[in-house]
């Protein structure tokens, strides 16, 4: 697992850190909102499928970075899901993570950060015009918006309805290895 604030080398790891946001498992009117990155039946077939998508591109040891409003359901409900995924999940709360919100045995953070083979690495659920070290290169990752939302400079909705998959920290860094920095202010 990974600390706040933990300077992290690809070279010194043995696992993989993955990206997410607003899976929203048991959320009926998620398959409405976003029909072309949810073609699923009903909620049943679509915690299925997302639970399989993860398990086919999370290995046991890897970390996913879960950006918020990852289910709909209660805690019963969510933690039967939490118990069939393959990772170690670091939670950042969505403004629908009231279920993992309110556990005490659940370890989450409203904004995330750490350092990335030198790149600061700033996950939040909400979309930023600035964050930690916008201005020499930091990386934002956020969810929330679902797609419908461009990030400005280097930061990206890494939300499944963006990006219709669990995305690597690693494919991250290089779609915005050539974006400009974009300095919105003065420091």
């Amino acid at each position: 697992m990974i600390k706040y604030g933990q300077r992290v080398k690809s070279e010194d790891i043995d696992f993989k850190i993955w990206m997410t946001s607003d899976l929203h498992y048991f959320h009926k009117n998620i398959l409405k909102f976003c029909p072309e990155t949810r073609p699923y039946k009903s909620i049943e077939d679509m915690n299925e499928a997302l639970i399989f998508e993860w398990n086919s591109t999370v290995a046991p040891d890897d970390i996913v970075i879960d950006h918020g409003d990852f289910s709909f359901a209660g805690y019963e409900k969510t933690k039967e899901v939490l118990g069939q995924l393959n990772g170690h999940i670091i939670h950042i709360f969505g403004n629908h993570s009231k279920a993992l919100r309110n556990q005490a045995n659940i370890k989450g953070y409203d904004y995330f950060e750490f350092t990335y083979d030198g790149i600061k690495i700033v996950c939040n659920h909400y979309a930023q015009r600035v964050w930690n070290r916008s201005h020499f290169g930091a990386i934002h990752t956020f969810g929330h918006s679902h797609g419908s939302l461009k990030g400005i400079g280097k930061s990206m909705d890494v939300g499944w309805d963006a990006v219709g998959k669990i995305i690597s920290l690693d494919e991250v860094v290089e779609l915005m290895e050539n974006v400009p920095i974009h300095k919105e202010d003065h420091h």
